[in-house]
């Protein structure tokens, strides 16, 4: 069975129309489909699906795709994340903007989001 394409407005709108790395708020055309596990050359139906995608605008987008630090960050915010878990994606945390404060959410392939537990929560140091 061949998985529809990922709809951007959904998306958008899941995400109330935020960068989910600055936070800033966009209009319609300003925000960019991020998808958190890369698609590779050529891309990859596996990780084109909604738990694998995130709306940021376009410096944002461009900052972690070139800027180490960024990068870094992009990843203990669950914004980047390993591309052979594409599958899995549903099942790794992002820490998205919910209302203005940012929440540890899983996201799902439907297009909605989850609150979730901190995934650091209760490990000793």
């Amino acid at each position: 069975m061949k998985r529809k394409p990922v709809k951007p407005l959904l998306i958008f709108g899941r995400d109330s129309w935020k960068c989910q790395l600055c936070g800033q708020e966009f209009q319609d055309g300003q925000l960019s489909p991020h998808h958190r596990a890369n698609r590779g050359h050529g891309g990859s139906p596996v990780s084109d699906r909604p738990s694998n995608v995130l709306s940021l605008c376009s410096l944002c987008n461009g900052l972690i795709e070139s800027d180490a630090v960024e990068a870094s960050r992009a990843r203990i915010l669950g914004i980047k994340i390993s591309r052979f878990d594409a599958e899995i994606a549903h099942l790794v945390p992002v820490k998205m903007f919910v209302e203005s404060t940012r929440e540890w959410v899983l996201l799902d392939d439907n297009y909605g989001a989850t609150l979730t537990q901190d995934p650091d929560e209760g490990l000793s140091e």
